[in-house]
């Protein structure tokens, strides 16, 4: 996995990308052997705040930087995260209806239909057709709104 960060791009973050990978393979491949059985919504939480996280290096500009972000997540440099934290008890309230609406988000996926299922269930007609011409053409029309220079373009 770290060839695989090196892969992406030549800077230390994605040394830090592909180490991270490599060890959250190890970790599942350890779990695995040990017969370890995460329950489904505790396992998706962990895997998308574990992609939030990898995810962060492929975005700033240096390891500095990434370290930063990666504390302010947390709460850790000092710095509020927002304006609700500098009330006393906000901390405590954020954090209840941050988990309240993960619970809720990750209960709403469990028992909603998959895309298997619903690819299977899928019948074309010509509202679809009109739907996704339109979703084709919005972006289309703004492409040239905002642009950016490509993320691979730095190296």
């Amino acid at each position: 996995m770290l060839i695989m960060g090196v892969w992406h791009g030549a800077g230390w973050n994605f040394v830090l990308l592909g180490i991270m990978h490599g060890a959250a393979v190890a970790t599942f491949s350890i779990w695995m052997r040990l017969k370890i059985k995460l329950p489904n919504a505790l396992g998706c939480f962990l895997t998308f705040n574990f992609i939030n996280l990898s995810l962060i290096p492929v975005r700033v500009k240096d390891i500095g930087e990434t370290i930063r972000v990666m504390k302010s997540m947390f709460g850790l440099n000092g710095v509020p995260l927002s304006p609700l934290y500098s009330a006393q008890g906000a901390a405590e309230t954020s954090m209840i209806l941050s988990s309240l609406t993960a619970a809720v988000l990750i209960a709403v996926v469990q028992v909603t239909r998959n895309s298997t299922e619903l690819a299977k269930a899928f019948r074309p007609n010509m509202w679809y057709l009109l739907l996704t011409i339109v979703l084709f053409l919005i972006p289309v029309f703004n492409i040239t709104r905002n642009v950016k220079q490509f993320i691979y373009f730095r190296f």
